[in-house]
């Protein structure tokens, strides 16, 4: 009898965990269902590594009256603001999904359904009307220990991370204009010209940046646009079968181990 509960805890510990590491294989698969490439010109290209809460510290006080203290050009207050909205959109969304990590019920019941983000595009974000654990309150234990669980959700790191990428990019622009020398072929650098996108249905959304028309080598960063797109094309197909043999291989596995 022993012997028989046993051999049923340990059958349903292996699908449970069987299950939860599928559920997080189809989480990564959702994410590259498209492709995008980006062209750009920049200075140097640097090793900057990937560091969530270094990340995530940097962009939870950005608000206008948190831009007009920093060395930032008030070009980009725009791109800056809008990236602190997408933040805490995604973290609102992921809030009141069922079906995520971070879900909370009680969150939901309380009013996050009803927050100004979800409805009003033109939102000033402050600390006073964050939803986002504060990173930087070091006194809080609460807050922090919001901030972890927060920084250990996948769902929400590869948001972060996307978000990043951008972030970075508008960090090398605002560089530029805040040191904008006489040479005009400075004016071509640390911008994005040509974006691609290609969607798993087939769809494929093609952006050029106006002024790649005026620009000196625009033949070159076409065609080096292009070559990049067919090489990240071969790529993603690739990684797309690995994805779906990897899924088809644990499901026959699991189902052997299962009986």
């Amino acid at each position: 009898m022993k012997k028989n509960q046993s051999e049923l805890q340990r059958k349903n510990s292996l699908e449970t965990r069987l299950n939860s590491f599928i559920q997080s294989l189809g989480e990564v698969f959702v994410e590259i269902t498209a492709l995008e490439v980006n062209t750009m010109v920049v200075e140097e290209i640097t090793g900057d590594k990937f560091i969530p809460w270094e990340v995530y510290r940097d962009l939870f006080p950005i608000s206008q009256e948190y831009l007009e203290k920093q060395p930032i050009s008030p070009t980009l207050y725009h791109r800056y603001l809008d990236l602190r909205k997408q933040l805490e959109l995604q973290y609102l969304l992921l809030l009141t999904n069922p079906n995520s990590e971070l879900f909370d019920e009680q969150n939901t019941i309380d009013g996050v359904y009803n927050n100004s983000i979800l409805t009003n595009n033109n939102l000033e974000l402050n600390s006073d009307n964050t939803y986002l654990p504060n990173p930087i309150d070091s006194k809080s234990n609460r807050e922090q220990m919001k901030v972890q669980k927060l920084l250990n959700c996948s769902s929400f790191l590869r948001i972060l991370r996307k978000i990043a990428e951008i972030k970075s990019t508008l960090e090398l622009r605002n560089r530029f204009l805040l040191t904008q020398s006489n040479n005009s072929s400075d004016l071509y650098l640390n911008t994005i010209y040509a974006q691609t996108v290609v969607q798993l249905d087939g769809d494929v959304v093609n952006r050029f940046n106006q002024e790649v028309l005026v620009h000196p080598n625009r033949d070159l960063l076409i065609k080096l646009h292009q070559e990049n797109v067919n090489a990240g094309q071969q790529q993603w197909k690739g990684l797309l079968s690995f994805m779906i043999e990897i899924i088809q291989g644990l499901l026959i596995k699991g189902k052997d181990l299962i009986k």
